[in-house]
């Protein structure tokens, strides 16, 4: 894949930055993912990592170095938000209780409490 190309391409057709993370979600959320070693976290820092980098890719400016380790930087940095909080809330989840008052990781906590208790045999209230 020619990135250089790429990344001109997108700053023309957004729809294009599809084929950036195809390419890169895995690796992301991998490098997340060993980090973290809880997957809901990992899926959702991964997400806010591309959410960042979909909407701050004017900004970026091609040096011959992947576009990958860009994202990883602000993988890392999420990862960081992440650990030097007690409740990981990523921008994205926070804009929409901001704006439209629902909180879903109140609502993801509940079904992580339900599922655990299927797995353990228990029943629900």
């Amino acid at each position: 894949m020619n990135e250089e190309k790429l990344l001109k391409e997108v700053e023309n057709d957004p729809q294009k930055f599809g084929e950036i993370y195809e390419a890169f979600y895995k690796k992301i959320f991998g490098y997340v993912f060993r980090r973290t070693t809880n997957y809901d976290a990992a899926k959702d820092i991964a997400a806010e990592t591309f959410l960042k980098a979909y909407t701050g890719i004017g900004k970026f400016k091609y040096r011959n170095i992947s576009v990958l380790y860009w994202l990883y930087r602000i993988a890392t940095n999420e990862l960081n938000k992440y650990f030097n909080s007690r409740k990981y809330m990523p921008e994205s989840l926070n804009r929409i209780y901001e704006e439209y008052g629902v909180n879903l990781t109140r609502l993801s906590k509940k079904y992580r409490i339900m599922q655990q208790r299927v797995v353990k045999g228990k029943k629900f209230k």
